[in-house]
């Protein structure tokens, strides 16, 4: 019963916040039109009449395309992002100076449509958590306006109608549309579980390195240090001698140094990350009887040539992995573990969304 009452008791304090806080934020909308002085926003189209607009820090360039506005990149010119309207088409638009403090993520956009509509719209960006920045827009007010009339309307022409290989064209387009790439490179962290060849049968290995994503994407290159260790079955069906010791079912331990390649990829809108790639690299191993300090004995060390193929897929982070290796000394061997990477970006300027060239 007390369990029950303090359920009850939370989730109406929880119902509470999220009201107050939708009664705030249409509060907070209300002002910020009050905020505006409608009349002179539409003037100041009238007066300038363009169709394309600086914002005031020149960083943003807005441009009209029919019914949209394209948001670009005032150095380069490439396209950030594309305000949608139902409208059939836009006038004139402009960047608008609020007057009052804003965020440096925040700019406001107003235009006029053909048919004298006077709209004003807030345009947000953010990051998410791969470092890509991303915006979004809502609209802050749409009125008739009274200063000038509409726009005389065109008569409707006809668009030729797509051929079966320009439609092909263009829903394979739309589809790498939706592919995105990593644009910040990672500290990773990896645990391996390994089968192994008789007498051997487990080998248990953590990994630890850099990856470079940025430089050439979608692909991705770096280096990485494994330590591991092979764990014998228990009936070990050789014996060897070493220094006058016979060693009955040693350990082998050593580790790898490898150069992975690949490829890396979001084929959808969640940050789910599939990759795949070859590591090439060179292994060190040697055999140990598991005993420390004086009662320790180990074979000398030997050198190999070691690679893998490895794909697998993160979210958030985490990742999980499995792999085909080879190792000359250990031979073909399969593996799966799971690892964490962390996301860094050392570049001094914003990333852009990929481009698809």
């Amino acid at each position: 019963m007390l369990l029950r009452r303090v359920c009850k008791t939370f989730f109406i304090l929880i119902s509470a916040v999220f009201m107050l806080t939708g009664l705030y934020a249409q509060e907070v909308d209300a002002e910020l039109v009050q905020e505006f002085e409608t009349e002179e926003i539409e003037e100041e189209l009238i007066e300038q009449n363009t169709t394309t607009a600086l914002s005031f820090d020149d960083v943003f360039i807005a441009e009209i395309d029919q019914s949209n506005i394209l948001i670009k990149d005032a150095d380069s010119s490439d396209l950030l992002y594309t305000i949608e309207t139902p409208y059939k088409a836009i006038r004139t638009v402009t960047f608008v100076n609020p007057g009052f403090f804003v965020s440096d993520s925040t700019y406001y956009i107003a235009f006029i449509t053909d048919t004298n509509l006077v709209e004003m719209r807030q345009l947000n960006f953010e990051a998410d958590d791969l470092g890509n920045n991303f915006f979004y827009d809502e609209i802050i007010f749409s009125m008739q306006g009274t200063k000038s009339q509409p726009a005389p309307q065109e008569p409707p022409q006809e668009e030729p109608e797509e051929t079966p290989e320009e439609e092909e064209e263009k829903h394979e387009y739309e589809g790498l549309a939706l592919i995105r790439y990593k644009n910040t490179d990672t500290i990773s962290f990896k645990i391996k579980v390994s089968y192994i060849p008789k007498p051997y049968i487990l080998g248990i290995s953590f990994a630890a390195g850099f990856t470079e994503y940025r430089l050439i994407q979608p692909f991705y290159f770096g280096g990485f240090l494994e330590p591991h260790v092979g764990i014998p079955q228990k009936a070990f069906p050789y014996k060897y001698e070493l220094g006058g010791t016979e060693l009955n079912g040693p350990l082998i331990v050593g580790g790898k140094i490898y150069a992975p390649f690949g490829i890396c990829v979001f084929p959808f809108q969640e940050n789910i990350e599939f990759f795949a790639e070859i590591a090439p690299g060179i292994s060190a191993n040697m055999m140990w009887n598991s005993k420390v300090g004086k009662d320790s004995i180990t074979s000398k060390v030997f050198p190999a040539f070691y690679a893998s193929l490895r794909t697998g897929a993160s979210w958030k982070g985490f990742s999980f992995f499995i792999e085909g290796n080879y190792d000359a000394i250990l031979g073909f061997g399969v593996s799966a573990g799971f690892g964490y990477s962390l996301n860094f970006d050392l570049s001094t300027t914003p990333d852009h969304a990929p481009s698809l060239e």
